[in-house]
């Protein structure tokens, strides 16, 4: 926890320097203290010294936007040097805590739990590692243990030398309790508790949470037209990873509390998450955010700390650097059952091949870098941890480190790489066959309140001095023009309010139709991590869907519609659309499916097919077709095909699509008649009904509500109960509006 560089002294002899802000640095003080005060004294720099002589040249390939010398040199999160989404913010100090350990004779200085399952048991094997501090062997117990509804002990009787001793042995669980992620079983977590005993005694002990689970990456061939799969198997079983990217929660990493963990992994999870990626140019995270995964279920995607750069694998004393780096990392995490995989890095191997348009400036250089992800970190990773893959970085697939054939991608072709008018064409999104899909995403500003947290009052629009500077950089007008391009606005005669709903829609609606072509794409697609999920300042304009002060966008409500366990989901065919189910249950689902059209006034409401059908066990299925008649541009603007599963009587998913554009729909103004009734303390029914189809319902209230659902559709005649807790003066003061009024 020092940021970054530092000489550290004790009682005025010095004791260490630390040049990596990344890992724990542990110094033997006992031949130092003495009775009374002692004076313990870190002489702190950003790192910057440490690295003044190295040719800047060597090592750079001039990315834009975020500069990535010196950062490549200096062990810290790379995103403090500025990038997109975060201002330059280099900081020095303490960020983490400082403690002082004693230990009576003998230190327990790792433990390590592994499972593997087989015939309805699980093999929990166990690696300790106990230092004697003693100069004599000494005949130690150690007793092991992991209750949850049962408890189950082991103790063995072990011969300790003098210094390091690792320690080996294994237990047999029969019919263990397993941790799945969210949405595919309970991610169930055993108390592991270790204990170090001599004559009785308990000299030292850990205790820590510990998931009973396998998880491995499948690849293989699935056609000629689709290449190499790339599928999660937890447990055995394929799972579709659902989620977005992680970033520090704050650029000032020491603000961000186990409280804030909790909350933005509990927002993860409601909205469906079964998988968070640690993109690489940020930190190995606090233990409270892995403590929160485990228990929400929420797998990760782990890339080691470097992003977007060239690192010095030519130079030793680096490389030694690096080479404790990951053990000390990996040491650290793998007893998380949410530690999912081990990637090398953000986009390097990508960038060198030319990713993005870097052709030009990295041709003629080598691929400093090369060394650590495909020797020294596989090399820490298969020596350290049995439990999960490695995988080389974030693109990764072979020649072709972008491929849509194998490996994971980062969907990066509408958002960045084209200008004018394509950058928000998200529907191409379509084309894409990715096998797994951890970066894309689209750009939006918060909610008011959110905005008003870090505007100035005479800076609330967009374009001035503040918002700019809020601004993610690689907006350059795209919001502007999705606004022109998809609702026919002119930006300027729009109001802050009309601004944000219209940008926010925009974002959802992406993300929306994107996520549902790769979730129909089961399991030729396995996974859609979308970036990205949080933020780490006040920003006014940025790609994720909860802002740094914890506030939903409208988007997060899409997105967790469209991760839920069961989706109904159409696409658009030549002869007009293709009604999909897509099912993540490990079990089979009977129900209802519906789909037809409807005019936007509801005075046609027409159902083409209703029939049961069963929908199998984690998969994705067609059920049927929505052949478009010959219609006129009128028709086609005032009306919309719908489809919906029902199960048990209710509608568990529902989708729309349109046949014009968003700016050349004609709905009527939106007449929903609505009530609220108090249900018990704090808690409220909100009962909305729609004779008209109502587009993007929002409702208006303040960020303490919980709110069950919001911007969603009504079709003609539907009616709907959302619930929502909290205040009862602050449920009352809510409000309607809807797009339809937006585009009279």
């Amino acid at each position: 926890g020092i940021d970054t560089a530092a000489d550290i002294s004790l009682r005025g002899c010095h004791k260490a320097h630390q040049n990596n802000a990344l890992v724990p640095l542990t110094i033997d003080v006992t031949n130092t203290l003495r009775p009374g005060e002692n004076e313990l004294m870190l002489r702190v720099d950003v790192g910057a010294f440490d690295v003044q002589d190295i040719d800047p040249d060597k090592y750079t390939f001039g990315l834009s936007g975020a500069p990535e010398y010196p950062r490549n040199l200096i062990r810290r999160a790379q995103f403090t040097y500025a990038w997109d989404w975060a201002p330059r913010l280099v900081t020095c100090g303490l960020w983490r805590s400082v403690e002082l350990r004693a230990y009576q004779a003998y230190a327990l200085e790792d433990v390590y739990l592994w499972s593997e399952l087989r015939d309805g048991q699980a093999k929990v094997n166990v690696e300790l590692l106990v230092d004697n501090l003693t100069d004599q062997w000494r005949d130690l117990t150690f007793r092991i243990g992991l209750a949850g509804e049962e408890i189950h002990q082991k103790e063995l009787v072990y011969t300790v030398l003098p210094h390091s001793n690792r320690i080996h042995t294994w237990f047999v669980i029969t019919n263990p309790r397993l941790w799945w992620p969210n949405g595919a079983g309970e991610p169930f977590l055993y108390d592991a508790t270790v204990e170090v005993i001599e004559e009785q005694e308990i000299k030292d002990h850990r205790q820590f949470k510990f998931g009973i689970r396998t998880i491995e990456v499948e690849q293989k061939p699935i056609s000629q037209e689709e290449g190499q799969s790339f599928v999660f198997l937890v447990n055995g079983e394929p799972i579709f990873c659902k989620g977005g990217n992680w970033v520090p929660a704050d650029s000032i990493m020491a603000r961000v509390s186990p409280q804030k963990y909790d909350d933005l992994i509990r927002l993860a999870s409601e909205a469906n998450f079964n998988m968070l990626r640690i993109w690489g140019g940020g930190i190995y995270e606090d233990e409270a955010f892995y403590d929160a995964c485990d228990r929400y279920g929420i797998m990760i995607w782990q890339d080691f700390a470097f992003a977007c750069a060239y690192y010095p694998d030519d130079d030793p004393a680096f490389m030694a650097k690096i080479e404790r780096e990951a053990e000390l990392a990996v040491s650290r995490l793998r007893n998380h059952p949410c530690l999912a995989l081990w990637s090398g890095n953000n986009e390097n191997q990508a960038i060198h091949q030319g990713y993005g348009g870097f052709a030009q400036r990295v041709s003629k250089k080598p691929f400093y870098g090369r060394k650590i992800y495909h020797q020294l970190l596989p090399r820490v990773c298969a020596c350290m941890d049995r439990a999960r893959p490695y995988w080389p970085s974030s693109p990764y697939g072979g020649v072709d480190p972008d491929s849509t054939m194998l490996g994971d991608r980062h969907s990066w072709q509408v958002s960045l790489r084209p200008e004018g008018g394509e950058r928000v064409q998200y529907k191409r999104h379509s084309e894409d066959m990715a096998k797994f899909v951890s970066e894309y995403g689209f750009l939006a500003p918060p909610r008011r309140e959110s905005l008003q947290k870090f505007l100035p009052k005479d800076q609330m629009r967009p374009s001035s001095e503040a918002w700019t500077f809020h601004e993610n950089t690689f907006d350059r007008g795209v919001v502007r023009l999705a606004l022109q391009y998809h609702f026919g606005k002119d930006p300027d005669g729009l109001d802050l309010d009309d601004w944000l709903i219209l940008a926010q829609a925009y974002q959802s609606e992406a993300l929306s139709y994107t996520l549902a072509h790769y979730r129909r794409r089961k399991f030729n697609c396995a996974g859609t991590i979308f970036w990205m999920y949080n933020d780490c300042w006040g920003a006014s304009t940025g790609w994720t869907i909860v802002d740094y002060y914890l506030n939903k966008k409208p988007s997060y409500w899409a997105v967790q519609r469209i991760f839920a366990p069961i989706v109904a989901a159409l696409k658009e065919e030549q002869y007009g659309y293709s009604a999909w189910v897509v099912n993540d249950r490990r079990e089979e689902i009977a129900g209802q499916i519906e789909y037809g059209w409807a005019s936007f006034d509801g005075s046609q409401m027409h159902t083409l097919e209703s029939r049961e059908v069963v929908i199998p066990a984690n998969g994705s299925q067609k059920m049927g077709r929505l052949t478009v008649s010959e219609l006129s541009d009128e028709e086609k603007r005032q009306r919309l095909y719908w489809m919906r599963f029902i199960h048990n009587g209710q509608i568990v998913s529902q989708d729309r699509a349109f046949l014009a554009p968003f700016k050349e729909l004609e709905p009527p103004k939106a007449q929903i008649e609505w009530d609220l009734t108090q249900t018990s303390d704090e808690a409220f029914e909100l009962r909305l009904h729609s004779d008209t189809f109502a587009w993007f319902v929002g409702i208006e209230v303040d960020p303490e509500v919980w709110i069950e659902d919001n911007y969603f559709d009504l079709l003609p005649g539907q009616e709907r109960i959302i619930r929502l807790q909290g205040p009862k003066g602050k449920v009352e003061a809510l409000y309607l509006h809807t797009l339809n009024d937006m585009l009279q």
